[in-house]
């Protein structure tokens, strides 16, 4: 038993030793984001079965020109993202609770990104090392259990996956501000790291755009145009290097690097000439715009999320950064407030472009950590010399913030004997699938013989009816096809919804349904044998 003790006494003196302690943290911090993955279950989500499943699985079998429409509009979204959960899906399929913990691993890396921002700040508003240590600690406990961040654990959604390259850039820019703030000249290494890092997390994620380009504008106001031009060459290298493969396939497919995205620029034949975006979660009106965040403090569903959400997060950094500026000014003598302007320029700047192309709540992982920073900044200088108050006030502002938030569950749930479970589907080989709603059907692909060819017909991005290049490639592929044929369809999808479809595409029924069930969904998918009218 002493032994034990040793050995226990050891490895916390070794996690407190200053060369030690970032990797201990870092330890703990994904040891910490894999267990909650752990407990809160194996994920179901939506975009899981839509699109995470079948967009890698798609790209390593070359499917992209045979099959048309199976994840619907996410059909064109960059596979890349996908790679990891489709990987953990498959490489612990008889392990979920392992899986579990994998998919939470990226949370972690975050989480401890985050913290050594958030301490950086800290050592400069703080004079003693313990305030430090515990406005830190604080920063954490609120900026990491925030709706975006603390529902996305162990989500194969890969918003927090992409959010820790960003977070990552952004501690680089950071530390070089400080330095030149300090006297010290800005080096173009770090900065070419954290554009190069920054460009690859918007081609991981386009969704990701408003915080590379609000950390591009800030380079170019804090430390100059040389500064800038190197940072932003090596965003676009990076985005390059993880974009511009899919784009070129997307390009010899269809004709738009970025399909169905911009093609009133690219004006692709298979599709109409416009630019489809998500508009529900936008600000109905320039007012709400500017003052967005504050519809937040109280719980809303279909605003900025799907689900029923609350978050304070953002509208108490609003509230600190509106007083943190004059107390910059007034109360910043002596500090270097160079690192402080970077926080607040990257916020205003990346809320402003998100809400102008997004409005989606779960895209805001970073801002509604450095909104805790802003918050910690505005308090330490409002009661400089007096830590102890500010510390306080944080803890009791945090404390509520913690309490009041809901989070939402985009899908995950109690584990079972595998992280995806699908039986034997009825699908020949060389059979024609045709799927019939926007319910999510394609992670079933895999699981189906590699020859079966399957074809979106109603989607959310192209109904029976409308005329586009899309259209036509469907009646080709039904008109050519001979053999078997299934069609797919939701349960909620009624008898007369699925002949209808059908009948569009020359279609009809011919035999009986067979409901399958799988882990996904447990409503299950009807498939109905099919064939050609008359």
């Amino acid at each position: 038993m002493r032994n034990k003790k040793g050995a226990a006494l050891a490895v916390l003196r070794a996690g407190a030793s200053s060369a030690f302690f970032p990797w201990f943290l870092a330890a703990i911090c994904v040891a910490a984001a894999g267990t909650i993955s752990v407990v809160t279950g194996t994920d179901r989500n939506w975009d899981l079965a839509n699109y995470h499943i079948y967009a890698p699985y798609a790209w390593l079998h070359g499917r992209l020109s045979f099959d048309i429409l199976p994840a619907q509009f996410q059909t064109f979204f960059n596979p890349l993202l996908s790679l990891f959960p489709f990987s953990v899906y498959w490489l612990f399929q008889d392990l979920p609770r392992v899986g579990a913990f994998v998919l939470g691993v990226p949370a972690g890396i975050y989480a401890f990104i985050f913290l050594r921002i958030a301490w950086d700040h800290a050592r400069q508003l703080f004079e003693s090392r313990l305030e430090a240590i515990v406005a830190t600690a604080m920063a954490g406990a609120i900026g990491l259990t925030g709706v975006a961040f603390a529902a996305g654990i162990g989500l194969t959604s890969g918003d927090v996956l992409a959010a820790a390259p960003i977070a990552l850039a952004y501690w680089f820019v950071q530390r070089e501000v400080s330095a030149t703030g300090a006297g010290l000249p800005a080096r173009l290494a770090p900065l070419a790291v954290a554009g190069a890092v920054a460009g690859m997390a918007v081609g991981l994620k386009l969704t990701l755009v408003p915080f590379a380009a609000a950390l591009g504008v800030m380079i170019l106001l804090l430390l100059g145009l040389r500064a800038a031009v190197v940072a932003g060459a090596a965003m676009g290298a990076g985005f390059l290097l993880f974009w511009a493969p899919h784009a070129l396939a997307l390009w010899r497919e269809t004709g738009n690097p970025m399909f169905p995205m911009y093609n009133a620029i690219f004006r692709s034949p298979d599709f109409f000439p416009v630019s489809p975006a998500d508009e529900r979660f936008l600000p109905r009106s320039a007012l709400q715009a500017v003052f967005y965040p504050f519809w937040w403090l109280v719980p809303n569903q279909g605003l900025v999320s799907e689900l029923r959400m609350r978050d304070w997060r953002v509208p108490i950094g609003y509230l600190s950064l509106l007083a943190l500026v004059p107390l910059l000014v007034w109360r910043g003598a002596g500090l270097n407030r160079r690192p402080f302007w970077l926080l607040i320029g990257v916020a205003v700047l990346a809320y402003a472009i998100w809400a102008k192309i997004s409005g989606i709540y779960r895209y805001l992982v970073l801002l509604e950590a450095l909104a805790v920073l802003l918050l910690m900044a505005a308090l330490a200088l409002a009661f400089r010399g007096r830590a102890v108050l500010a510390l306080l006030a944080m803890g009791v502002i945090g404390a509520a913030t913690i309490a009041t938030t809901i989070l939402p569950n985009w899908g995950k749930g109690p584990h079972g004997a595998q992280m995806l479970s699908v039986p034997p589907l009825p699908v020949p080989v060389g059979a024609l699938i045709v799927t019939l709603d926007d319910d999510p059907h394609s992670y079933l692909v895999p699981f189906m013989p590699p020859s079966v060819r399957v074809l979106g017909l109603n989607t959310n991005i192209l109904r029976p009816g409308t005329e586009t290049g899309l259209t036509r490639r469907l009646r080709e592929a039904i008109t050519a096809h001979e053999g078997a044929g299934w069609s797919i369809a939701a349960p909620r999808t009624t008898d007369g919804q699925r002949d209808a479809v059908l009948a569009a595409y020359g279609l009809v029924v011919a035999g009986a349904c067979v409901l399958v069930r799988t882990s996904l969904e447990s409503g299950g998918h009807v498939f109905c044998p099919i064939a050609k009218r008359g």
